[in-house]
């Protein structure tokens, strides 16, 4: 009884400390990518150098001639993301229209109101994990050095 006494208490702090821990990570997770999102563009690819620079340790003539290369990028994801939206939205706006004999007359009317807009999150979603590039091959075996030599059989 006299080891429950002291082990329950480090256990609930802990298990507190555990808690807490995991809901603050994945706030401050959900902050950053929030502030990257709502600075755009720009943020995203002054983030995107900066990282890198700070991983690959770029050179100043490697920052620049990477920079019209994240424009483009960035500029292709815009436009995906853009079409992406569009495509969710006319695909949530078909199926509210195919609810409609579904429901009550007053429910009908309701909805007749909302649109795909309304169901939006209210913050950004997280971005999917990065892709890993599949392992390299493993290396070739050199057969010139298994083939027996034609002048030693001789």
């Amino acid at each position: 009884m006299k080891h429950v006494k002291t082990i329950l208490p480090l256990l609930v702090v802990f298990i507190s400390g555990l808690i807490i821990g995991l809901f603050a990570g994945q706030h401050m997770m959900h902050l950053r990518i929030r502030r990257i999102m709502k600075n755009g563009p720009q943020h995203f690819e002054e983030t995107f150098i900066r990282r890198l620079s700070h991983e690959l340790d770029l050179r100043p003539d490697q920052v620049s001639a990477m920079e019209p290369i994240l424009k483009k990028t960035l500029s292709t994801m815009e436009t995906i993301r853009e079409k992406s939206i569009a495509e969710f939205e006319n695909n949530l706006n078909t199926t509210l229209h195919s609810l409609h004999p579904l429901l009550d007359p007053e429910q009908q009317t309701k909805l007749n109101t909302m649109d795909a807009r309304d169901f939006r999150p209210d913050s950004p979603p997280m971005p999917p994990p990065p892709k890993r590039p599949p392992p390299p091959p493993p290396p070739e075996k050199d057969t010139t050095q298994d083939q027996p030599d034609a002048g030693a059989a001789n």
